[in-house]
């Protein structure tokens, strides 16, 4: 349908709901008239054809009425059903735009704080390893009593502070080892951007991985209940995955937990995502704070909220702490 026609269309009918004020309930013409407006906010009418029409029909609506001022009152009433939808439609872009600036800045935090580690931990990783290697078969001497082996040629004064030795096949063992280093930190960061797991075999799986990963190396007991049907939208997951990667380190270290249970369900239009410990609780403080990097629980509620949801923590009996999660379901 032609832009013309659809303007068209929208002024018969409104002039038809006007004359209908008179015999019909008043309740009733309201109701035709906001959905009305919606019908025209979805055939991509603006704001302003709806109300220039409303200035032609009003017109002559209130000339052949008997009480001007209560044809007035009532045509006012209507232009303000008919302009309602556009109204739901302007906060919903506003809410959308503040969503995306939201999560903006939750992948600025996150891009920063891995490439700090890459920085960091990789960098001094690779500056040791390069050192190592360079000193094989080259008769220079390494001190090995700090974090970087330092490389001093023959006949250098010998450093005070650490000890010496010739570089020798021997120290093959420690190239190993920083290579091994060098490539488990790769594969944590690497994890951590996308895993891999997460798009081949879904969230569950991805959830378990990370978990056995928690439970290896920190000691903690951790059971999933997956109560979902089915595999859930990319974003869902992916959110849901790094909401889960990030509430379980603040178990460990602020809750200072044993045992954990993450619970996955879907009620009615919202996915619930629930990380329940048993630890000593956490203060009303700490939950208003984050940490360093700008990743903690205040990091899971902007994210949350960014996409529309929430998130509840409340006090588990005799102790511990539980973490809900509520987002809208995404087909």
């Amino acid at each position: 349908m032609s832009a013309s026609s659809v303007h068209a269309q929208f002024e018969q009918t409104y002039r038809a709901l006007l004359a209908q004020t008179a015999s019909q309930p008043r309740e009733q013409v309201l109701a035709h008239a906001y959905a009305l407006g919606r019908s025209a906010a979805k055939d991509g009418m603006s704001i302003s054809d709806v109300l220039m029409t409303h200035q032609r029909t009003a017109a002559e609506f209130v000339m052949r009425s008997d009480d001007a001022t209560a044809a007035t009152k009532m045509a006012d009433l209507l232009l303000q059903e008919a302009l309602g939808p556009f109204d739901v439609i302007l906060g919903g872009i506003e809410e959308a735009n503040a969503s995306l600036r939201n999560i903006n800045q939750l992948l600025e935090l996150e891009s920063r704080r891995i490439g700090q580690a890459l920085h960091d931990e990789a960098g001094q990783l690779i500056a040791t390893l390069s050192l190592a290697v360079e000193c094989f078969g080259c008769g220079h001497q390494v001190s090995t009593g700090s974090n970087f082996q330092q490389i001093r040629n023959p006949g250098d004064p010998e450093p005070i502070e650490a000890p010496i030795k010739t570089c020798s096949g021997n120290n093959i063992d420690h190239v190993r080892n920083l290579v091994g280093q060098a490539e488990m930190l790769f594969r944590r960061l690497s994890h951590e951007l996308r895993p891999v797991v997460l798009d081949d075999m879904g969230l569950f799986a991805a959830i378990k991985f990370l978990a056995d990963g928690f439970s290896l190396h920190r000691g903690l007991v951790i059971d999933i209940q997956n109560e979902l049907t089915q595999r859930l939208c990319p974003l869902l997951e992916w959110s849901i995955y790094r909401m889960i990667q990030v509430t379980l380190p603040n178990v460990v270290k602020h809750g200072k937990a044993n045992h954990v249970t993450i619970r996955l369900a879907q009620t009615d239009d919202w996915i619930k995502c629930s990380v329940t410990d048993d630890g000593v609780g956490l203060d009303a403080s700490r939950l208003q704070a984050s940490d360093s990097n700008g990743i903690g629980l205040v990091g899971v509620r902007e994210r949350a909220e960014a996409l529309g949801g929430r998130i509840v923590i409340s006090p588990v009996l005799p102790h511990g702490t539980d973490v809900s999660v509520y987002l809208p379901f995404i087909g």
